[in-house]
Parts: structure tokens; C-alpha cells; sequence
């Protein structure tokens, strides 16, 4: 789990292998108070579409598993599986990721940690002013009667009394076009050919985190890109998420304290899905929150 105290912290882990005997990692701070912290999640990931008219994806719902695996590790914090709710492919409807969104995170207090992560097409109106999220039994021509909306993403996480809150998103995607070409081999580009939607995901994104105070979105791309995923990352998923959980399990602790905080992450993130796309894709980070703010423990 992850102790917070203001800008101050404590993460522990629970060994695998004992689950009585926590592994700590402690930075001090002056005279500081620590709450124990629980962490609440929901995580999306859909690759399987029942519209025709919208493009399949390859490896949305590898990433949603392998970011959960990750929370249910040590290295995550062995999160509780009854704080997590898991919502793949034909699990990803509409109605499904509402209640999620609203029941999750209820029980949340202000000292807690809530954590939205999705992967799956985004798409914003013709007119650009709202952006929706495709679950798998979206209607491409009534993006608002059957896609889930940024506003309700914003509604269900703000109503919650959690004063952390974290929202990963691979969704500058949308989905119509079959064979799109891309400069990686046996790579699928998660976007259109239009990159005036993917800036426009990009941008709406952006104004979630400004929104409200410790409110972190990261982001797999910037505005004007989409986000690649192939069979070279882990055997199958996107670039970011593949990068996102190798940073977390230690290989983003640039100062070896044993703790990976979200500059941490974000640096390495968005250096290592810069490299490997070719310049093509860069990472973006939103919000306000402290400077440290832990991410994950690095055990031994």
C-alpha cells in the first residue's frame, strides 16, 4: 500500500511470498503525521468492438491486464482485488463502466488514492467539444447515447472524496479506418488518419487535469499523435502501458531511493515511447500535485 502525509510518504508492499511480513521503504519528513492510504481502481481496456464500423484494436485489454497485475504486485501495492474492478472487452459496456465509475470509488476517503485507468479508442464530436469513451458496445453513430462521455468520467471521480486521483489514458484513438499504415512493422496505430482528432482527445484530456487540485492525467500521447502498440512490447501490447509498468517496477527510480514518484515515471516514460516510436509519440503529463508523488515501491 501507499502511506501519505501531505507531500510525505511511506510505501510499503506485502512479499509474495508472506503476506504477514510488509516490506517498508520510509522517507522522512519534518514532524509529519502518516495516514494509512488504500488505493480504489478502475481499469478499461477494450480491443474487441461489436460495431462493424468501428476498427478493432490489438492489445488495449493486454494493457488493462498487465496495469492490474501490476496494482495486485508488491511492487503496486498489492491492492486489495475486491478495490480494483477489471472491465475487458465484452465486459466494457456503457452500462458496466458507469456503474463501475460510481461504485468503486464511494467508499474513498480524503487521504485515499483513486486511479482510473483506460485503454481504448476516444472520440471526440464532430463539433470538438466533448470527447467520448468507446466501451465495446458503442454505436458509432451515437457516440452520446452509447459511448461513455469525459463528463461522466469527471462526475464519478470528483464525487469522490479521495484528495489523490490519477487518470492513465491510452484513448487518443478512434476507430474507423481498417488498414491503417503505420512505419512499424506488424504495429497498429491506435488513431485515424485525422490528426486534428487526436489533438483534440489530447487537448479535452488536458483540461480534465486543470479542472481540480491533485488531479494527475498522464497521458500516452500529445496533441497531433496517436499511440502505437505492436507485438515487440512484452509479446503484444501498446508502447506507453508496456513502458508505464516497466518504470513502475523500478527501471524509473533515476535517484535509487527505492521509490518511483510521477516525474519519475513520466521522464521515463516519455523517453523510452520517444525512442521507440521514432520521435513519433511523446507522453504528456497534466495536473497539479506535489513533486514527489509516489507511483510505486521498488522492492529488492
Amino acid at each position: 500500500m501507499l502511506l501519505f502525509a501531505g507531500t510525505s510518504y511511506i510505501a510499503s508492499a506485502q512479499e509474495a511470498s508472506s503476506r504477514s511480513n510488509p516490506v517498508s521503504i520510509k522517507v522522512k519528513s519534518e514532524d509529519a503525521e502518516f495516514k494509512t492510504s488504500k488505493v480504489y481502481a478502475v481499469i478499461i481496456g477494450v480491443s474487441d468492438y461489436q460495431d462493424p464500423n468501428i476498427k478493432d484494436l490489438k492489445y488495449a485489454d493486454a494493457d488493462a491486464q498487465l496495469y492490474y497485475n501490476f496494482l495486485r504486485s508488491p511492487q503496486g501495492g498489492s491492492v486489495p482485488e475486491k478495490n480494483i474492478t477489471l472491465l475487458l472487452n465484452k465486459n466494457a459496456t456503457r452500462a458496466n463502466i458507469i456503474k463501475a465509475l460510481n461504485n468503486q470509488f464511494s467508499d474513498a476517503f480524503e487521504e485515499d488514492l483513486a486511479i482510473v485507468y483506460i485503454a481504448c479508442h476516444g472520440l471526440p464530436t464532430k463539433r470538438g467539444n466533448k470527447l467520448f469513451f468507446l466501451g465495446t458496445d458503442t454505436d458509432r453513430e451515437n457516440l452520446e447515447g452509447s459511448a461513455v462521455s469525459q463528463s461522466e468520467f469527471d462526475e464519478a471521480i470528483s464525487s469522490s472524496r479521495a484528495q489523490k486521483k490519477v487518470w492513465i489514458a491510452d484513448a487518443c484513438h478512434s476507430g474507423t479506418v481498417v488498414g491503417t499504415e503505420t512505419a512499424f512493422a506488424g504495429s497498429t496505430m491506435r488513431g485515424e488518419r485525422e490528426i486534428a482528432e487526436a489533438t483534440m482527445v489530447n487537448r479535452l484530456l488536458a483540461n480534465v487535469a486543470s479542472a481540480q487540485a491533485s488531479f494527475i492525467v498522464l497521458s500516452a500521447s500529445s496533441a497531433g499523435e496517436t499511440s502505437v502498440e505492436a507485438p515487440q512490447w512484452g509479446g503484444g501490447h501498446g508502447v506507453f502501458t508496456y513502458y508505464l509498468v516497466e518504470g513502475l517496477k523500478g527501471a524509473a527510480d533515476e535517484n535509487k531511493n527505492k521509490l518511483v514518484d510521477i516525474r519519475e515515471i513520466y521522464e521515463y516514460v516519455r523517453t523510452k515511447v520517444s525512442e521507440e516510436t521514432s520521435r513519433k509519440q511523446y507522453p504528456l503529463l497534466n495536473g497539479r500535485y506535489a513533486k514527489k508523488f509516489p507511483m510505486s515501491a521498488v522492492l529488492e
